[in-house]
């Protein structure tokens, strides 16, 4: 299951992903979010985020992960990198 970015961070929801499965935290810096999101079917233009443009996307993104960072890090499995391709995820996450 892929929840939202925050969906860890409330009630005891990471201690049940946890409990009944397998988190992974996708570590990849706001910079390579920001560019994913605007190849996305939903453009970054059409977020709440993003309505103070790239910078402001940009800003709202770090503000966010900074705060969520202690959770995140509590995933099973982190897998770091803006270059990282769908099969060396596939492989770290087979080892």
């Amino acid at each position: 299951m892929a929840t939202g970015g925050g969906a860890p961070c409330f009630f005891d929801n990471l201690e049940v992903i946890n409990r009944t499965g397998k988190s992974i935290f996708l570590d990849v810096p706001a910079s390579e979010i920001v560019r994913r999101m605007s190849l996305g079917p939903i453009r970054k233009k059409d977020r709440c985020s993003a309505a103070g443009g790239k910078d402001g996307l940009k800003d709202s993104i770090e503000f966010l992960r900074s705060n969520r960072l202690s959770y995140y890090r509590q995933a099973a499995i982190t897998l770091s990198g803006s270059e990282i391709s769908i099969e060396e995820m596939a492989d770290a996450l087979k080892k």
